[in-house]
Parts: structure tokens; sequence; C-alpha cells
């Protein structure tokens, strides 16, 4: 751990790395051993302490939570940020389900569109884009409330009427905006 020192060789490395992460870890209260044998590999065991909640993170959660069972279907094909929108609408009151993509999102609305209030969908999807599902929504399902998520925001390629979105939101969208917009279609809100 101690800086400057490596066993690359000059060309390899600077010998910063551990000291680096034995930094970082120290300013976090945490704890780090190393075992180590040759031709066998090296094993680090990090331990840090739990994180305190933060207030501010918890009043605003709190204040978020106005979504009052508001029935979300997230449409996105990367299943890491759908799983991380759904836990983020969870956390705020929402009931979500998730498709991967369009064609699952219009197959789930074939047996279950009364238990949808919004859909939240990605553009950039492959087969049907999120513009197109919601048209198709729009068109199928009129009841149902329709909003984008985009990395490309207001300014979607290719795209001329955007008007099946009734919002559009940019990727990475943060916990605060999703809830403002979303809350507006919230039942009693």
């Amino acid at each position: 751990f101690e800086p400057f020192f490596t066993t690359k060789g000059t060309t390899l490395g600077l010998g910063l790395g551990l000291s680096v992460a034995w930094g970082i870890i120290d300013r976090h209260h945490g704890q780090v051993d190393v075992t180590s044998a040759v031709g066998q590999g090296t094993a680090f065991d990090v331990r840090l302490p739990l994180a305190k909640p933060c207030p501010e993170t918890e009043a605003s959660l709190k204040r978020a939570n106005a979504l009052n069972g508001l029935r979300v279907l997230v449409v996105e094909d990367e299943q890491l940020v759908a799983n991380g929108l759904a836990g983020l609408l969870a956390a705020i009151g929402a009931a979500v389900d998730i498709a991967p993509d369009a064609a699952h999102a219009i197959d789930w609305l074939s047996a279950h569109a009364c238990r949808c209030d919004v859909i939240l969908s990605d553009h950039g999807m492959a087969g049907m884009t999120g513009i197109e599902l919601l048209k198709h929504i729009r068109e199928l399902y009129p009841h149902i409330r329709r909003v984008l998520i985009s990395g490309w925001g207001t300014n979607l390629p290719g795209i001329g009427k955007v008007d099946s979105a009734e919002m559009i939101l940019s990727k990475p969208v943060r916990i605060e905006d999703l809830a403002a917009a979303l809350r507006k279609f919230a039942r009693n809100g």
C-alpha cells in the first residue's frame, strides 16, 4: 500500500493504485486486508461501515412519496436501468411492472391495460421505438398516460412529431424530477 511501490516495472505502473484505494477506504473509516501467495493470487478484504441515511434524501423521498399507488409500466430494454427505475418508483409509492421492449409491453397491456395508469418508456429500443409505442398506446388505450424517457431529451433523431408522449424526461432522470412528473398523474393527487 506504500505509494510509488510497484513490482510491475516502471513502464507498467506508478505504484499508486493500492495507496489510492487504501486512502479512499481509510477516509470512509474502513479497513482493507490483503492475503497473497505467489502463483495463487491475491485477495483483498474490504470492510466499510454501514452508511447512515442522509436526512435530505429521506425528506426528499417522503415529499415525493405522493404517487399513491400509481400503476406504472416501465418499458426499458436495459435491465439494469429498468430495475433502477422500478426501484425508484416503488420507493416513492408506485406499483410497477416492467417490460423489456415494446412488443412485451403490447402483450402485457393486452391482458392488463386496466392495471396501468402510466407508461414510462425508453425511446431508443430495438424494433419499435418509444415514440412508436406511445402512439400505439394512445390509439388503443387513451386512458393510459404516456411518458417518454430518452438520452436525447426532446431532440429525438429523425422524429418529427412527438405528441404521442405527454411528457419527455431526459436520461439520466433524477428521482425528484421523476416523482414531480408522475405526481401529475397520481390518483388522489
